[in-house]
């Protein structure tokens, strides 16, 4: 595995390809901390996407299906089948959406909290590993730019949603010009030309 990453040069590599090669280590760190966590996390009766939705919950109480989908890396079928799973396992309730009834809210019950503190520790022991290398100062550092880029992400995302609802209104190609993010509303409805 470690030959897929070899050292990069950064002195030679273009800005160019620099959100590439983050993106690809992004994938691959997902991926890797997936594959451990299933591991260490299989004898106690838990998987990866499961204490992913679990962790959220007991961080930001009750949350849609559609809200955990993206946690537990799975797609809204995927999602149903987990969320059944954990209410079934009664780790959770499920609810209809009262404002919409397509909506179904999940939220930990108290043996869902439980389990989740139970699995912290071995969570957190096993994710040591992925900052082994890094010296204190490196690991907040490290931290520090994981946020602010989530951060970033999170921006583009809501442009690019929002942008989708107006095409949508307006019939026109949903396409995003990613070049107006961070523009206000004024400076995105002006003609190009």
């Amino acid at each position: 595995m470690a030959e897929a990453f070899p050292p990069l040069d950064l002195t030679t590599l273009p800005r160019a390809h620099i959100a590439r090669e983050v993106a690809k280590r992004f994938t691959f760190l997902r991926r890797l901390a997936t594959v451990e966590l299933n591991r260490i996390l299989a004898p106690l009766g838990a998987t990866a996407p499961m204490y992913n939705v679990l962790l959220r919950l007991s961080t930001e109480g009750q949350l849609s299906q559609q809200e955990l989908a993206l946690d537990a890396g799975l797609d809204a079928a995927g999602v149903s089948r987990l969320v059944a799973k954990l209410a079934e396992m009664k780790l959770v309730t499920i609810k209809v959406d009262a404002q919409d009834r397509r909506r179904r809210l999940v939220r930990l019950t108290p043996k869902g909290t439980a389990f989740e503190q139970a699995l912290e520790p071995v969570v957190d022991a096993a994710m040591r590993h992925a900052v082994i290398g890094l010296d204190e100062h490196e690991e907040y550092e490290l931290l520090r730019i994981l946020d602010k880029t989530v951060r970033s992400m999170i921006e583009v995302l809501n442009v690019v949603r929002r942008d989708r609802r107006r095409s949508r209104s307006r019939r026109v190609s949903p396409l995003l010009d990613l070049a107006s993010v961070g523009e206000d509303d004024e400076a995105e409805d002006e003609p190009t030309t």
